[in-house]
């Protein structure tokens, strides 16, 4: 019915608008030291995450596997943050990231 139709497209907007701020990018590393985008994925561990410019985890896909490194010594009680778009160290510019997040978000 229309009414079903509605429902589910409502349902598909909803999951569109979860994955584009709540998916994390998976990314194999290469030979070369660069990640490599595979795929998205919404992993609910990982959403929990704050954003930094300068995180201090890394994230990568190893084997069917999500894996979640630390890029540094993580104190007892220090936030874990993710960085959901350009870190600073690629893109020194705050005003630059923060027209890049903007535009992503």
């Amino acid at each position: 019915s229309t009414i079903d139709l509605i429902l589910l497209g409502s349902d598909l907007v909803d999951h569109i608008e979860q994955m584009i701020c709540n998916a994390q990018t998976m990314s194999i590393s290469c030979a070369n030291n660069a990640d490599q985008h595979v795929a998205s994925a919404i992993l609910p561990v990982c959403a929990l995450m704050n954003h930094s410019c300068l995180p201090n985890i890394r994230c990568l896909y190893h084997q069917g596997y999500f894996h979640v490194y630390a890029r540094r010594v993580i104190v007892q009680g220090e936030e874990i943050c993710n960085c959901y778009g350009p870190e600073q160290t690629l893109i020194p510019s705050t005003a630059e990231r923060q027209r890049l997040l903007f535009d992503q978000y």
